[in-house]
């Protein structure tokens, strides 16, 4: 029995691990026996740390989403609700199509099974596809104004700072400088409304 053998050579370490599982034990059993009241409700440490793995079910969810329903998926993000815990307040998970967001929100809380109930269904015009095909269009452009292929209304030459689909507002953001109400009317023209404006610097590398 040289595992056996071993273990009697080195008592001390014996006595480490026993303690350090006594601790975890301990740990365990306060995690379930300890709960917070907040606006009514009582929710224990275990029931929060379920909750706390929410954001990977919900990530998770809104890529099966987007493969399942392409057509029609908009958007996910997160958002602060107004009930308070203990840890902040609780967060409340958005998921966005262009219609019948209710039964598919149904649906994906049963199929990845949501600790909470705070999961929000809304309806947004735009398609995440779209708007990812609109930013594709937009950053082809910027290559071109680069170029000197295409001239921007306020004769820079830099269609953005930054570029990114921002699912919240349902539209591809630009953020740059230069924010003139010439440029903004060019924006909306070219692409339809779904691009939208926000001023914001290069970034620095200094």
């Amino acid at each position: 029995m040289p595992i056996l053998n071993e273990e009697i050579r080195h008592p001390m370490i014996l006595a480490t691990l026993l303690s350090f599982l006594a601790i975890l034990v301990g740990f365990s059993t306060s995690a379930q026996a300890s709960e917070s009241t907040h606006t009514g409700e009582n929710w224990s440490d275990a029931k929060m740390a379920a909750y706390n793995h929410d954001p990977i079910k919900a990530g998770r969810a809104a890529l099966y989403a987007e493969r399942r329903w392409p057509k029609q998926f908009a958007g996910y993000w997160v958002e602060r609700g107004q009930v308070e815990s203990r840890w902040g307040r609780v967060r409340v998970f958005v998921f966005a199509f262009t219609r019948d967001p209710e039964p598919k929100v149904t649906f994906l809380r049963k199929r990845f099974r949501f600790n909470d109930s705070r999961y929000r269904p809304v309806t947004r015009s735009n398609t995440i596809k779209l708007l990812r095909r609109t930013m594709n269009r937009v950053n082809r452009d910027a290559d071109r104004v680069l170029r000197g292929n295409l001239e921007l209304p306020d004769g820079r030459r830099h269609l953005f700072a930054a570029l990114y689909v921002d699912d919240r507002s349902n539209s591809v953001r630009i953020e740059r400088p230069w924010t003139g109400l010439a440029f903004r009317r060019w924006l909306r023209q070219r692409y339809d409304g779904l691009v939208t404006l926000r001023k914001g610097d290069f970034p620095s590398f200094g």
